[in-house]
């Protein structure tokens, strides 16, 4: 292996920062690139080549939506969440208000399947399912963000 990502969206898949920051070492002496995702989907790009290729495509969400009259007419995935969620959550969000918007975008994301756990986790001193929750919440944000800003050049 080259590089190795390690998703832990439960604590106890946690050995602990001590004992990740010693496999971190161990495989960097082996020139192998290592990153912990706590939960998987916050996983960005780290500067190693196949590490990013795969955060081109899963780790943190972004999304692509389009408005009209305030509502969500479409949600393009851009990246999604490696559980999938971000897929739900664009499908659900088209024909929601821009007001409601990223409230509703957490919600979705607690009525899917995620794979992050409710334990709470020392380390993010959260739980990782609220953190996914406030992660997707914030690639709705910023889609929307991104969505008014192209309208209001079009205007």
């Amino acid at each position: 292996a080259s590089s190795v990502i390690v998703a832990i969206d439960r604590p106890r898949w946690s050995p602990g920062l001590g004992l990740e920051a010693q496999v971190k070492e161990e495989l960097r002496r082996e020139s192998i690139a290592c990153v912990f995702a706590r939960p998987f989907c916050t996983l960005e790009p780290i500067g190693d080549p196949y590490i990013d290729e795969f955060a081109k495509f899963f780790g943190k969400p972004e999304l692509e939506i389009e408005i009209r009259n305030n509502v969500v007419v479409s949600a393009t995935v851009k990246r999604s969440a490696p559980c999938g969620s971000t897929y739900y959550v664009a499908e659900k969000i088209v024909g929601i208000g821009t007001k409601e918007l990223i409230v509703k975008a957490g919600l979705l994301l607690h009525y899917y399947p995620c794979l992050a756990s409710m334990e709470q986790d020392p380390i993010l001193g959260d739980t990782p399912l609220h953190i996914a929750g406030l992660v997707t919440k914030k690639a709705v944000y910023q889609a929307l963000k991104r969505a008014l800003q192209r309208r209001k050049k079009l205007s």
